[in-house]
């Protein structure tokens, strides 16, 4: 990395562009930009994945709360049948 900005801080010494032009990222470096798009990329999937896994919690939470209502109601008819019983006796 070093030795390559060490090439490219001398080439444009001799092209007559200032020492910091070969830190600046140039239209001739496609590379450059096709790196900052798969960072941008990455973090569109990255986005994704956490909103998916929000997703999911939130169904699972969904779905624990329906067996509690479901079992709550379970223990409801019981009771009830229970009372029935100790009514008719």
């Amino acid at each position: 990395m070093n030795q390559d900005l060490t090439n490219a801080a001398a080439s444009s010494s001799r092209s007559g562009l200032p020492s910091w032009h070969c830190c600046r990222p140039s239209k001739r470096a496609p590379e450059l930009k096709s790196t900052s798009r798969l960072r941008n990329v990455d973090a569109v999937f990255t986005e994704i994945r956490k909103r998916g896994a929000q997703m999911k919690d939130l169904e699972n939470s969904e779905e624990h709360q329906h067996e509690k209502i479901e079992s709550l109601k379970r223990r409801i008819e019981k009771k009830d049948a229970f009372l029935d019983l100790l009514n008719k006796s």
